[in-house]
């Protein structure tokens, strides 16, 4: 019986589609949900939101210790525990950069850049189709 119970919930549990899509300009655009959040970033490094796209793990790097940020839009919407927490879907558009293994989007270069939750509307930026993901 509690194995019904559990299938019965699983199955009404939706499952959001992940995307991780780039261009050819350097910019990319990804959509999954939060694992992790790292912050502390103005003593010692990079604040991020880490995602899972598809079973890889995304760095979505939204400021970098005392270096001035041209877009702060993209951090004011990283307000942990209210806009963000662990599982909330997010979906973004930053320049990409690959190191190894490891997968990072950036923000502060650009003010076209963003992170948004799953249901807030997307930006136009170029021709750049970010609803058909």
């Amino acid at each position: 019986m509690v194995l019904v119970v559990v299938s019965a919930f699983l199955m009404s549990v939706p499952v959001q589609a992940a995307t991780f899509k780039t261009w050819d300009d350097g910019t990319a655009f990804v959509k999954g949900r939060v694992v992790e959040h790292t912050s502390g970033c103005e003593v010692d490094g990079a604040c991020s939101l880490i995602i899972d796209v598809n079973g890889e793990r995304v760095a979505l790097v939204y400021a970098e210790g005392e270096q001035p940020c041209a877009n702060t839009e993209a951090a004011s919407f990283v307000n942990w525990g209210k806009n963000v927490k662990k599982g909330t879907v997010v979906a973004a558009y930053g320049a990409y950069k690959k190191f190894g293994d490891a997968y990072h989007l950036d923000f502060c270069e650009s003010r076209d850049y963003f992170i948004l939750g799953e249901n807030d509307p997307l930006p136009t930026v170029g021709k750049k189709p970010f609803a058909e993901f």
